[in-house]
C-alpha cells in the first residue's frame, strides 16, 4: 500500500490574535512534528510505501493516489483534520485518524474519517494496515491494554530530516518558519489530576517508562548524519522528584549524552522546579540543555500567586522556582496562564508584575482552554459555561467559556495586553517566540 501520514495544521496565537504581531514577531518558530507519525512509520511493514506530509509548511497533494490516509489529530488542529479526511475520501482514499482528540472525542471524528483509533496506536497499527489491505477497515481500534514501551520502534524520524533547509525543518514559504528541535518522548501517563490537562484520561495514570537505551538510540539518530540537533522532551513529569522517575531519567539522560545531540528544554512548573533534585538539573546541563520551560497556572503554587486574594507566600516561591533554575546555569521559558475562576481582572497586572520581579525575559501568555478530556472541560460543561466547540479556537489564545468574574472579551483583551505590554519592554526575546 501507498501510506500518506498527515499532521493538520492549526491556528496560532498571531493567526488568532492579529493585534499581538505588531509587539511580537509571528513567524521566527514553528513547533515541533509529531513523535507518533514517527513513530508508526517505524512500525509499518517495508512492503509498504510511506510519504508524510505537514500541512503546516506543505500543500497536502489531495488527488495523489493513496491507499490509506492516517492523521494524528490533537484538539486545535481538529476542524483541519476533518476538512484534510473529507477532501480524502471524496476521492475515494481510505482514512484513518488517531491522536488525543480522536481519542477523547471519536464522535466528532468518527464522521470524516472511515476509522478512528481511540488510545495508543502502536498496539493496533499491524491490525488497521492489514485491514485496510483487505478492505475490511474497522469504525474503532482501541487496544485492549496500554501498551508496553519496550516494544517501541525506532521512529522514522528521516520523513522529517528529508524536510530541513539549511537551518533545519523549516517552511519553504514566505514566513521561513523554523523549527529548532524536535520532541522525544520517555515516559507515558501521569498520576497528577490537574484541571486542564487531559494527559491522564488519554495516557493512563500510571507512569510507564521507554528502555533507556531506546532513549539513548533516539539522540544518536538525531546526530548521525553529522547534523547539528536538538530535543525536547515532550512530557512535564521528567522533573518530579520520585525515585523511579529520577532513576530513570538518569539512565536515559547518562546514556544520551556526548551523542551529539542537545537539549534544548524540558517542561517543569514552579512547584515541580523547586522540588527537583540537584541531579536533574546536572543532567540537564550535561545535555547542553538551553531552559526549563516553566508552566504556570497548573500547579497550587503559580495558582494561589495570581487568584485574587493573592497568596503572599506562595507568590514568594514562584519567584524563588525561577531563581532555582538560574542557579542552576538554565534559562527560564515561562508560560504564563489566565482564566482561573479565582482570579479576577487584577490578574493581567499581576502577571506582569510578577515578570518584572522574577525577572522573566522570555515568555509566552496562555488562555485556560478546556480541552476535552479534561476536569475542567466536564466542569464547564455541567456549569454551561462552554461558549463554542469550534475546535481550533481551542488553541490557547481564545476565550472558549466565561470566566467567573470577568467576560470573555476582558479576557481576550487582558490576553492581549500582556502579549504587547510585556514585550514592549523584552525586545531582544520578542523574535524568539512562538505564536
Amino acid at each position: 500500500m501507498r501510506i500518506a501520514f498527515v499532521y493538520p495544521s492549526y491556528v496560532r496565537h498571531a493567526q488568532a490574535n492579529p493585534e499581538i504581531a505588531e509587539d511580537v514577531s509571528a513567524g521566527s518558530y514553528l513547533g515541533s512534528p509529531p513523535m507518533g507519525i514517527a513513530l508508526l512509520a517505524g512500525l509499518t511493514p517495508d512492503r509498504h510505501e510511506v510519504v508524510f506530509y505537514d500541512d503546516r509548511i506543505e500543500k497536502v497533494p489531495f488527488d495523489e493516489p493513496f491507499d490509506l490516509v492516517a492523521m494524528p489529530v490533537f484538539t486545535p488542529g481538529a476542524m483541519r483534520a476533518m476538512e484534510i479526511g473529507d477532501e480524502f475520501r471524496k476521492r475515494g482514499t481510505k482514512v484513518v485518524s488517531g491522536g488525543i482528540f480522536s481519542s477523547l472525542m471519536p464522535q466528532e471524528m468518527a464522521p470524516h474519517v472511515d476509522a478512528v483509533c481511540m488510545g495508543e496506536g502502536e498496539p493496533v497499527w499491524l491490525d488497521i494496515l492489514r485491514d485496510a489491505e483487505n478492505g475490511t477497515l474497522q469504525p474503532v481500534y482501541r487496544a485492549s491494554e496500554p501498551f508496553d514501551l519496550a516494544g517501541l520502534p525506532r521512529p522514522r524520524w528521516d520523513l522529517y530530516f528529508a524536510k530541513e533547509g539549511p537551518t533545519g525543518y523549516r517552511s519553504t514559504g514566505p514566513t521561513g518558519e523554523l523549527t529548532v528541535d524536535y520532541p522525544v518522548q520517555i515516559s507515558r501517563g501521569c498520576p497528577l489530576r490537574c484541571v486542564a490537562c487531559a494527559i491522564p484520561e488519554y495516557m493512563g495514570r500510571k507512569m510507564r517508562f521507554a528502555p533507556p537505551e531506546w532513549v539513548a538510540d533516539n539522540f544518536r539518530i538525531f546526530a548521525e548524519d553529522g547534523q547539528s540537533r536538538h530535543v525536547s522532551l515532550t512530557e512535564d513529569t521528567t522533573s518530579f522528584p520520585a525515585g523511579k522517575v529520577q532513576s530513570h531519567f538518569a539512565e536515559a539522560m547518562g546514556l544520551s549524552k556526548g551523542l551529539g545531540t542537545t537539549m534544548s528544554y524540558v517542561g517543569a512548573s514552579p512547584h515541580q522546579a523547586l522540588l527537583a533534585p540537584d541531579e536533574f538539573y546536572a543532567h540537564l546541563r550535561d545535555l547542553g540543555t538551553v531552559s526549563i520551560y516553566m508552566v504556570f497556572g497548573f500547579c497550587p503554587v503559580s495558582r494561589k500567586a495570581f487568584q485574587a486574594d493573592q497568596d503572599a507566600k506562595e507568590y514568594q516561591r514562584a519567584i524563588d522556582a525561577v531563581q532555582r533554575v538560574r542557579d542552576q546555569g538554565l534559562g527560564v521559558y515561562a508560560s504564563l496562564l489566565v482564566g482561573h475562576d479565582e482570579e479576577d481582572l487584577g490578574v493581567f497586572d499581576q502577571v506582569l508584575e510578577y515578570s518584572q520581579r522574577a525577572r522573566i525575559d522570555t515568555a509566552e501568555f496562555v488562555v485556560l482552554t478546556p480541552y476535552p478530556g479534561t476536569p475542567l472541560y466536564r466542569k464547564l460543561s455541567e456549569e454551561d459555561r462552554i461558549l463554542t466547540r469550534d475546535w481550533s479556537r481551542y488553541n490557547d489564545a481564545n476565550p472558549t467559556f466565561r470566566p467567573k468574574n470577568f467576560t470573555a472579551d476582558q479576557l481576550r483583551a487582558g490576553y492581549q495586553y500582556l502579549w504587547k505590554e510585556f514585550y514592549r519592554h523584552n525586545d531582544s526575546a520578542r523574535h524568539a517566540v512562538q505564536v
